[in-house]
């Protein structure tokens, strides 16, 4: 299987390089076109969705992909609009193309700064016609590349705000259980991601809060006043960072009092190589 998934993953690996090597190709051949762009998109989508990533990777990839769709909409937009523009004899209005400008710099960034640069300190016979190919390529492709590390960067930062603002609530700390230490190698079946166990005072059928408090407390030697906190209607942080046996086991200490554990991911997970 091992050997199944390498094969794939080259072979996928491939198809994306040779795809943007089609695209520069036809760059050079063609110059500055909608169809080695269409290529460049494939090739980056192909490149951008590996097969079965770990699950911290699998989110960046998928932003990624979403800055991709991005790029794809906003030449989309762009598109249409200009049409739009000449089709209604409006490109000649100072107004509407005052819009389209500011339109332009929302969507399109890159080229446009570099177009301004270029008219406002009269490079435009440095550049053209010898390297025009190179500078329209080269800022698209640059802009294609920007609004990918900007989308993504972005909705990283925002699933990791959402992430923390979800984990956010009472703590509770329960030991009883042998524990994998953190930075330990993991052993032989285990995957190596490191969980967060919580409780929100749910119970399951036929189990009453008195039970299970009873219970709990027995399991983990709690203290009496504490039992309380277990029902208190917030999500409880029971433990941080353990392996998914050691988490196994407090979900069946949880099952043998009546109770559900649930279990997320947890920011302490190694990168998979």
């Amino acid at each position: 299987m091992k050997a199944t998934k390498i094969i794939k993953e080259t072979v996928r690996i491939m198809c994306g390089l040779a795809l943007l090597y089609f695209a520069v190709e036809l760059t050079l051949s063609q110059g500055h076109a909608l169809i080695p762009k269409i290529c460049v998109w494939m090739g980056l989508l192909v490149l951008l969705s590996p097969e079965n990533p770990a699950p911290s990777r699998a989110r960046l990839f998928l932003f990624a992909r979403i800055g991709l769709l991005c790029n794809v909409f906003a030449l989309l937009v762009l598109t249409l609009f200009k049409q739009l523009l000449v089709a209604r004899d409006w490109y000649e209005s100072p107004q509407m193309m005052g819009l389209f400008s500011r339109v332009k710099w929302l969507l399109d960034p890159l080229p446009t700064l570099l177009q301004s640069l270029v008219t406002k300190h009269n490079l435009g016979i440095k550049i053209f016609p010898k390297y025009e190919v190179i500078y329209f390529a080269g800022a698209d492709y640059g802009n294609l590349l920007l609004q990918i590390v900007v989308v993504t960067l972005g909705l990283s930062l925002f699933a990791a705000l959402v992430r923390r603002v979800k984990a956010k609530g009472d703590t509770l700390p329960l030991h009883g259980v042998e524990e994998t230490p953190p930075g330990s190698k993991p052993a032989e079946g285990e995957d190596g991601e490191r969980y967060d166990l919580y409780f929100q005072g749910e119970c399951l059928e036929g189990s009453s809060a008195e039970q299970v408090g009873e219970a709990l407390g027995k399991a983990f030697n709690l203290p009496p006043e504490k039992v309380p906190r277990l029902f208190s209607g917030k999500r409880l942080t029971i433990k941080k960072g353990v392996s998914r046996p050691v988490a196994e086991r407090y979900r069946k200490i949880f099952e043998a009092s009546g109770a559900v554990l649930r279990l997320g991911l947890s920011e302490e997970s190694p990168g998979e190589g």
